[in-house]
C-alpha cells in the first residue's frame, strides 16, 4: 500500500516537473544548395542533461523536436559548420544561405527578436568605436615598429581613448537601462551575465532578485549561476603575486633551457638587485614601461642590476613579433623568460623558466629584489610616478 502511495507521489511531482519546467520546441530549417545530409542539434534538456539529436535533411530542409526549460543555447552541425543560437519553446525555424551557412536567418525566437532590435539600435554607436579602435591600432603599431616613442604614441592615443571611453560608457548605461525595463526577458539575464565583473557584485545581486523564476530556472539560468559562482570564488582567491610581501624574502625560481649553461636560480643572483617584469607584445602599457626600465639597466649595469622579463607568446604566434621587438629597441641583455613550451634547447633570445610562485592577473606586473634577495618593491599597472618611485629605491639601495 505504502508503496503504491510513494509511486503515485513520484508520478504527480514528475508530472508537475515536466508541466512547469519541460516545454517542447520544434526547429524547422531550409538549406540553401543541400538537398541531402544530416543535420545534428547540440543542446540542454530539461534535466540539464546534454542532449544530441539529429535529423535528415530531405529535399533542402529537416525537422527537429524536443523538450527545454525554458530557454538554452544550441550549437547546430551542418557538415563542418556549427552556429550557435537560442532555442525556446515553439516553432523556430532557420534558414542556411548558401553563402554563410556559419549565420542563419531565425525567426520565432523572443531572444533573436530581441537581440537583433537592441543591436541595430547600437549601429551607430559600433561603427564609431570601430573607427576610434582602428585609429588606436595604427598607433600601437607605430610603437611597436619603433617609428615613434612612447611618449609620442601616448599623446596621439589621449584623444582617441577619451572617445572610446565616452561612447563605451553611453552603450553601457543602454544595456543597463535595457535590463531595468525588461526583467522578465531571457536577453536581459544574458545582458546582465556580461555585466558581471563591470559592476559591483550588489548591483549585480540585486538586478538578479527582480528576474522571474521562470527565467532564474532557465536552462540560461543555470548557465549564469555557475558563471557567477565561478566569478566570485575568483575574486575572492589571490594569486602568488599578491602573495608577495615587501621586506619578505622572495620565493624561488629557476632558468633553464639554454645549451652548456646551467640552471640557475635566485641564490646565483645574489649581490646585485633583481627586476622581474612580466609583460606582452600587445600590451601598450608594457611598451610605454620598457623603455624606462631599460634606461635603469643601463645607468647601473647588469652588474648591479639584472632585469629578468616574463612572457607568453601565444603558443609561440607571437615570438617572431617579440623577437622583431626585442632586437629593434635593443633589449638583447634583458634575460627574456618564455612561459610556455615553444622554447627550444638552442633558441637564441629566450629561455624557459618556472616563475609559478610570481604568478598574477594583468600586464605588467614589476619586481624588485635586492642585493640579498628580499622583495622591496611591487606594483601593476604602468605610471611615471611608479617609476620614479622605483628608481629611487634602487638609487638608494645602490648608495
Amino acid at each position: 500500500m505504502l508503496k503504491s502511495i510513494s509511486c503515485c507521489i513520484l508520478l504527480v511531482f514528475f508530472g508537475f516537473f515536466l508541466s512547469v519546467y519541460s516545454q517542447p520546441f520544434t526547429l524547422t530549417g531550409t538549406i540553401e544548395g543541400k538537398d541531402t545530409g544530416i543535420v545534428t542539434l547540440y543542446y540542454k534538456d530539461t534535466l540539464e542533461q546534454d542532449k544530441k539529436v539529429q535529423a535528415t535533411i530531405k529535399n533542402g530542409s529537416f525537422n527537429l523536436q524536443g523538450f527545454v526549460n525554458g530557454g538554452t543555447w544550441a550549437d547546430i552541425r551542418v557538415d563542418s559548420v556549427m552556429p550557435s543560437f537560442f532555442i525556446e519553446p515553439g516553432n523556430i525555424t532557420l534558414f542556411f544561405t548558401r553563402n554563410n551557412w556559419q549565420k542563419p536567418v531565425i525567426k520565432g525566437s523572443l531572444f533573436e527578436d530581441e537581440k537583433n532590435k537592441f543591436e541595430n539600435s547600437l549601429l551607430e554607436e559600433r561603427k564609431y568605436r570601430k573607427l576610434l579602435n582602428d585609429s588606436l591600432r595604427f598607433i600601437e603599431n607605430q610603437l611597436k615598429e619603433a617609428e615613434i616613442n612612447a611618449p609620442t604614441a601616448e599623446k596621439r592615443r589621449s584623444p582617441f581613448k577619451e572617445k572610446l571611453l565616452k561612447i563605451d560608457l553611453e552603450v553601457h548605461h543602454k544595456e543597463l537601462a535595457y535590463i531595468h525595463t525588461n526583467i522578465s526577458s531571457y536577453y536581459s539575464l544574458y545582458l546582465l551575465l556580461f555585466k558581471i565583473g563591470t559592476i559591483s557584485v550588489d548591483s549585480v545581486d540585486i538586478l538578479y532578485a527582480q528576474f522571474p523564476d521562470k527565467i532564474k530556472n532557465s536552462s540560461l539560468g543555470y548557465d549564469y549561476i555557475d558563471y557567477y559562482r565561478k566569478y566570485r570564488k575568483a575574486i575572492s582567491s589571490e594569486y602568488p603575486f599578491d602573495r608577495l610581501k615587501i621586506n619578505e624574502p622572495a620565493p624561488s625560481f629557476s632558468i633553464y633551457n639554454k645549451q652548456n649553461i646551467p640552471e640557475k636560480t635566485l641564490t646565483d643572483y645574489k649581490g646585485k638587485m633583481v627586476l622581474i617584469e612580466s609583460w606582452g607584445i600587445t600590451c601598450l602599457p608594457c611598451l610605454k614601461a620598457n623603455p624606462f626600465l631599460e634606461k635603469l639597466r643601463q645607468e647601473y649595469g647588469k652588474d648591479k642590476l639584472e632585469i629578468i622579463s616574463l612572457l607568453t607568446t601565444n603558443k609561440g604566434v607571437e615570438k617572431p613579433q617579440l623577437v622583431a621587438y626585442i632586437n629593434k629597441n635593443r633589449f638583447n641583455e634583458w634575460l627574456h623568460i618564455v612561459l610556455d613550451d615553444t622554447v627550444t634547447v638552442s633558441d637564441p633570445i629566450f629561455y624557459n623558466g618556472n616563475f609559478s610562485n610570481y604568478d598574477g592577473l594583468g600586464v605588467p606586473r614589476t619586481i624588485l629584489l635586492d642585493q640579498y634577495g628580499i622583495v622591496v618593491y611591487k606594483h601593476y599597472g604602468y605610471s611615471a610616478e611608479e617609476h620614479n618611485k622605483l628608481s629611487a629605491i634602487i638609487k638608494k639601495m645602490v648608495k
